[in-house]
């Protein structure tokens, strides 16, 4: 954990400083014990993600694809019903095609 100590000092004197509330710390319990993280926010190798990738197929992915049905949904309320049946017979032409 001395990296962060360095990277912490040694950035300020380029008068770079280390936004703790944007740090994350990840391991297998989700609890890093060292004073150095600090305000670091706590993740689970099961619930990361970096720069936007799942790195797992745990809870992480789970929750990206609630969201995203989620979301479908709401769009889905927004469009008329000659909409909705275009978009069914697209979606099953794209589905029949594809295997």
């Amino acid at each position: 954990m001395i990296i962060i100590v360095i990277i912490f000092t040694a950035g300020l004197s380029y008068d770079l400083h280390l936004n703790i509330s944007k740090c994350e710390t990840m391991s297998n319990t989700g609890v890093a014990n060292h004073p150095s993280l600090d305000g670091f926010e706590q993740k689970t190798t099961h619930s990361a993600v970096l720069l936007g990738a799942l790195l797992s197929t745990g809870s992480a992915l789970t929750e990206r694809l609630a969201a995203r049905c989620a979301r479908a949904t709401e769009r889905l309320k927004l469009t008329s019903a000659h909409d909705d049946l275009i978009l069914i017979s697209k979606t099953e032409h794209q589905f029949n095609t594809s295997m």
